[in-house]
This record gives C-alpha cells, structure tokens and sequence, in this order.
C-alpha cells in the first residue's frame, strides 16, 4: 500500500480486510467480506475529478463529505472525497453498507487526541 493511504482492518457491520492489491494508475484497491458480502473500496491519494464522473446517479453526503451514488440490478457504486482522498465503493451489499463504510473511513484518517498533542508537542522541531 502506498505510504500516503491507510485502511482500517474492519469496518461497517462485519466487514474484515481480506486483500489490498496495485491498480493501473496508482490506485489501490482494499477488497472487504463479511463472510456473504464482498466490496472494494479503491482509493486514491487527491483531489477527486468530479467532473469526469459518469452522468446518471445521485448526490448524497456520506461521513460528512459529498458522494456520488450509482446503483444497478447488480450492484451500487459510490465515490466520495475525504481529506485529500478519492474513494469508489463497489459492491452488492446495501446502500446501507456504503453509508456505514463511508463513516468508517472519514473516522479512520481522523488523528486521534494522542496524536494532536504528539504533533503539537514535536511540531516546532520538524523539520522537511
């Protein structure tokens, strides 16, 4: 995975990290199972083009950011930006799935109150 992405173990309801694998382009791609269900969850470190999204779906907020939603017989698609990362959520899961992982990852690139003070504390000594 690249240094600049991260990914939480678990997330939604059940959901475990079972692969990560290189896309063309420099994607990465976090596939997700609960055992029944499978999702991706491809990421990528910048801005989101949001103008070069396919037409159809529909907007939504997940975890506080803006998201694109797509659905088919087969399955959904989302897209979403959070912090400097684009996200794509595929899956034959619920919408209700994506909404929950959506969360999950807006809370996992969150630093933690142990890690404010850590930057607070070492801040006036980085350097770079």
């Amino acid at each position: 995975m690249p240094d600049d992405l991260s990914a939480p173990k678990r997330i939604g309801d059940g959901f475990v990290l079972l692969g990560v694998y290189g896309q063309p382009g420099g994607s990465t791609q976090l596939y997700y199972s609960d055992g029944l269900v499978g999702l991706s969850v491809f990421e990528s470190a910048g801005d989101l083009a949001w103008d070069d999204l396919p037409a159809g779906g529909w907007w939504t907020s997940l975890g506080g950011s803006r998201a694109r939603v797509y659905s088919t017989p087969a399955g959904s698609a989302v897209v979403w930006e959070h912090h400097d990362v684009a996200y794509t959520c595929v899956t034959d899961g619920s919408l209700g799935d994506i909404e929950e992982v959506a969360a999950d990852f807006a809370r996992w690139d969150e630093p933690s109150t142990l890690e404010d003070i850590g930057h607070y504390v070492t801040g006036p000594f980085s350097w770079g």
